[in-house]
């Protein structure tokens, strides 16, 4: 479903999530802070009545929000005062988007930033602060305690935000073969590479464990091309992306190109945040904070190398997160800074973003994760 015209509906609390029903599709939108209420959106967005409270954040940052199995969603605490981050499991109501709280179990990190199951959805991965955690799966979807925490290795990066900071995993992915986990590493330049045995729910580094980065690039979050064998990484600390060819029998990445995030012209602070490929596997999307924008690339069909087609202000400030809907024709950029959600029709044919007109305000969206109502 298109939109178009001016913001319609209620205005959110600065404590909500959004659950909005688009066609048959239901999305979730993460907040920082404690509560959330579904809606149902068309060309209205209505409130229901219902809002689940969480708890108070001592540290309003709730970050990681994963949706699969149809009817399951998974949130991480931060605490900033709590010796013990914590996440929780709950349930979804598939008809009326409503959500019952399952339960909770310490991540044993310190700062949890995103996470993913398995393909088997028996085990929950999460990228943990110092390392990477897995959590199995009871019977009814609720969490048991983590089956493996296995922490980060690599020397700190040179940038001066990797000195203080340790290893940090900020992203879990499992490649398109279901075979191996890579988890970009921003702390040590590294793209951690793992293999899960589903039998107990351990992880065992690949060999080659990792990939390196060039020094000071803080690789952030990564996106495998649908159907080719390649992989591209936004690095978070020099504004770039990184092209990879993956090799899916040895699961390792070899770096195909760099190119940046940014116009020539700009200048000032920037950090790239999401990247996601396209469904058609033509353009590549990177989200920047500081210049504000999205940043549309081509794929070249032969190589996989990118170039740049455009770069569309995200018309709010601090784009920690976008999406692509399933049909690959709209992008909802999510603004943590300016409290907003805005939509953008894709162009199939150059890949270029264009405003719909919905504006929707929200409390410091900071995922937006699709699933079938």
């Amino acid at each position: 479903m298109a939109f178009g015209g001016g913001v319609t509906g209620s205005v959110f609390s600065p404590v909500a999530m959004a659950a909005i029903l688009l066609a048959g599709i239901l999305m979730l939108v993460l907040p920082r802070e404690k509560a959330i209420i579904p809606f149902f959106a068309g060309a209205i967005l209505i409130p229901i009545d219902q809002i689940l409270l969480i708890g108070p954040l001592h540290f309003p940052m709730l970050r990681v929000l994963l949706i699969f199995g149809f009817a399951r969603m998974f949130w991480a605490k931060l605490s900033g005062t709590d010796p013990i981050f914590s996440g929780g499991m709950n349930a979804i109501d598939k008809a009326s988007g409503r959500i019952r709280f399952l339960n909770k179990q310490p991540t044993s990190g310190n700062n949890s930033t995103h996470l993913t199951p398995d393909p088997s959805n028996r085990y929950l991965v999460i990228g943990n602060g110092p390392g990477v955690a897995v959590f199995p799966f009871n019977p009814d979807g609720s969490l048991a305690p983590f089956s493996d925490m296995v922490p980060a290795g690599g020397e700190i990066g040179p940038h001066r935000n990797q000195t203080g900071a340790g290893p940090h995993p900020h992203y879990v992915s499992f490649d398109p073969s279901g075979h191996f986990l890579v988890a970009p590493d921003r702390g040590v330049d590294r793209i951690h590479i793992y293999r899960l045995d589903a039998s107990t729910g351990k992880l065992a580094a690949n060999d080659p464990g990792f990939a390196r980065t060039r020094p000071g690039a803080g690789p952030r979050h990564l996106a495998f091309h649908p159907a080719k064998p390649w992989a591209y990484v936004c690095d978070e600390l020099d504004s770039t992306v990184t092209a990879y060819a993956w090799d899916s029998e040895r699961g390792a990445l070899k770096a195909l190109q760099v190119i940046s995030t940014l116009p020539e012209s700009y200048i000032g602070r920037n950090e790239p945040a999401e990247i996601q490929v396209a469904p058609s596997g033509r353009f590549v999307y990177v989200s920047n904070r500081g210049h504000d924008s999205i940043v549309s690339y081509s794929v070249d069909p032969a190589t996989g190398t990118l170039a740049p087609v455009g770069w569309e202000p995200t018309q709010g400030h601090a784009p920690r997160f976008f999406t692509l809907d399933p049909t690959g024709g709209l992008l909802y950029a999510a603004n943590l800074e300016s409290h907003d959600i805005v939509a953008f029709r894709v162009d199939q044919t150059s890949g270029k973003l264009t405003p719909t007109g919905l504006v929707v305000p929200t409390g410091s969206p900071s995922c937006i994760i699709f699933a079938r109502a």
